[in-house]
């Protein structure tokens, strides 16, 4: 237990060097979007509002991005570590066993990472409320679905059974 070794509010920050990366998911529907979709690995932690939205791999290769609600931190960006207190009074926890000699970080492809990352982005935009509703909604389906298959087919190089199992999990993860 490493909050024994901080003063009250002290924290911890992990440097990620050596080909480490963490996921860090932003919202509940990226989190369950998540579960469908990024590699499994055996060290995820998160808060009690906000459980499961650090995803950590060992990943060379990948670069840092910041979009909406899904973060990739990797090459000397800091992650705040369990037992550290959240900006909002919450104390970061694991999900599941703590790391260990068995129970270590995922190691994953770029390529692989980056593709899943990608597909939390793209069914996340279909999911977010707007002003004028959300993109996935009753008499939009439809014409949502074929824009965002076009998209992941022009642009993402996928095949249709493809496009059809993010759409299913999609689907899945909203209840619809």
């Amino acid at each position: 237990d490493w909050s024994a070794h901080f003063d009250d509010g002290g924290n911890l920050g992990l440097l990620l060097l050596d080909g480490l990366a963490t996921v860090d998911l932003d919202d509940d529907l990226a989190i369950a979007l998540a579960r469908h979709r990024l590699p499994e690995t055996a060290i995820i932690d998160g808060r009690p509002s906000r459980p499961y939205s650090h995803w950590h791999y060992r990943c060379k290769g990948l670069r840092i991005t910041h979009r909406e609600c899904v973060d990739v931190l990797t090459r000397r960006a800091v992650v705040v570590m369990p037992n550290s207190l959240h900006a909002e009074g919450e104390r970061r926890r694991y999900e599941g066993e703590l790391p260990g000699e068995h129970n270590r970080p995922a190691q994953v492809a770029a390529d692989v990472l980056d593709k899943a990352v990608k597909e939390v982005r793209a069914l996340h935009y279909l999911g977010i409320p707007r002003e004028d509703g959300r993109l996935w909604q009753a008499g939009t389906r439809q014409r949502t679905a074929l824009g965002f298959s076009g998209v992941c087919m022009k642009e993402l190089n996928y095949h249709r059974d493809d496009v059809l199992h993010l759409l299913s999990d999609f689907c899945q993860v909203i209840g619809d």
